[in-house]
């Protein structure tokens, strides 16, 4: 039951996103999944988990199936069986996104890996999302 209601608060936030700042809803979304995920993360770290890149699938799989893999630019994340798309799960109609996923893994890969990382998603509710996170350079 917590899982369902923790899932349902996700999903009601995202589409308060959207209703706020419209077609500014994925921006809005990833700023505020960057702190999702390190809370997430800070929360794994003082149960006992390393708080490790390889571990960050298992510590998000209460959201979703998710494949992250390392790559030459940084990572490439698979994201299937979502459980918080507001549009799929949720049902919610509205143009663009609002999905927390690609704000959520960069804010725990950040913090994990003290990099910093740009995002480019190609997400199709529904369907296998895929969010590929690029080490910035400066």
């Amino acid at each position: 039951m917590l899982e369902r209601i923790l899932r349902a608060a996700m999903i009601g936030y995202m589409y308060g996103i959207e209703n706020a700042v419209g077609s500014a809803s994925q921006v809005a979304s990833n700023i505020a999944g960057r702190v999702v995920g390190k809370e997430i993360l800070k929360v794994y770290r003082e149960t006992g988990f390393k708080g490790e890149v390889e571990e960050v699938p298992e510590m998000l799989s209460i959201f979703g199936e998710l494949s992250l893999n390392r790559r030459e630019f940084g990572w490439l994340a698979e994201v299937s069986n979502c459980k918080i798309c507001p549009k799929r799960v949720g049902g919610y109609q509205f143009e663009g996104t609002a999905c927390p996923w690609p704000g959520i893994l960069v804010g725990m890969l950040e913090e994990i890996t003290r990099e910093k990382f740009s995002i480019t998603a190609k997400l199709t509710p529904g369907e296998v999302c895929v969010i590929k996170i690029e080490r910035k350079t400066e």
